[in-house]
């Protein structure tokens, strides 16, 4: 019989490929490519900052069936709200600004991290539903 602790480990993921533990022949998470995030580099509307994100990464949720569908997420710190984020799909990068499909735009402070929080991660991917289809670890805000 595992211990409370060991059924813990079980439950945290290692990496952002961990998170997804069921149908992952139709998607997966990883750290953006230069290639996707290059693919996003343009204008963003010119508008005050909804956040500054440090600690930040852009990750990719990768639709595999329908031809391949990269969706680029950014993940960090918010320091306006003193906690980890997420943002909705990122329509735009131009230097340390990025644009979102929920009209926010935020600039990013500090260094690129490689390891996101990845609990927040399932956290957010929980709280927007999708996260029992692919089996996301229980995490909740």
């Amino acid at each position: 019989m595992a211990t409370i602790v060991q059924q813990l480990e079980q439950i945290i993921p290692k990496s952002l490929d961990d998170i997804i533990r069921s149908n992952r022949e139709k998607v997966r998470l990883y750290l953006s490519t230069e290639t996707e995030l290059d693919a996003l580099k343009g204008a963003v509307p010119i508008q005050r900052f909804k956040g500054e994100i440090s600690n930040w990464a852009f990750i990719t949720f990768f639709l595999t069936e329908s031809g391949g569908f990269p969706m680029v997420y950014l993940t960090g710190f918010n320091k306006a709200e003193n906690s980890s984020w997420m943002t909705s799909l990122v329509t735009a990068i131009h230097g340390e600004a990025v644009a979102t499909t929920s009209g926010s735009l935020y600039r990013l402070i500090g260094e690129r991290t490689s390891t996101p929080d990845l609990e927040h991660i399932c956290a957010t991917l929980n709280t927007w539903g999708i996260g029992p289809m692919f089996d996301v670890p229980p995490f909740f805000f």
